[in-house]
């Protein structure tokens, strides 16, 4: 019995080292969580911000879009930009429609 209470002994000052070494580990892993929870907290709070600010301008009612011309009607750049060019002119006339230039 005395040999085992010996070695359990000597054995704890490594135990306390480990212990140790285990114990700033954790410290470092929670400051890290608060690090990185704090930064989160940050960044939402900022893009809540970024969503909410005035554009200068209304978004309610506009409509945009995108046409996608096949080639083998168009092949040319000339002939999609009368394309374009036309289909701009028809749409203009339409009442309500503010196209920028």
């Amino acid at each position: 019995m005395n040999d085992t209470l010996k070695q359990q002994a000597r054995g704890s000052t490594g135990d306390r080292s480990q212990h140790c070494v285990r114990h700033g580990l954790v410290i470092a892993e929670i400051a890290l969580t608060l690090v990185l929870l704090s930064g989160a907290g940050l960044f939402l709070r900022g893009l809540q911000r970024f969503a909410q600010r005035d554009l200068g301008w209304q978004p309610a009612g506009l409509l945009t879009g995108t046409v996608t011309i096949p080639d083998n009607h168009y092949a040319s750049p000339e002939q999609r930009r009368a394309f374009h060019e036309r289909l701009l002119q028809r749409i203009e006339v339409m009442p309500g429609v503010d196209t920028p230039r």
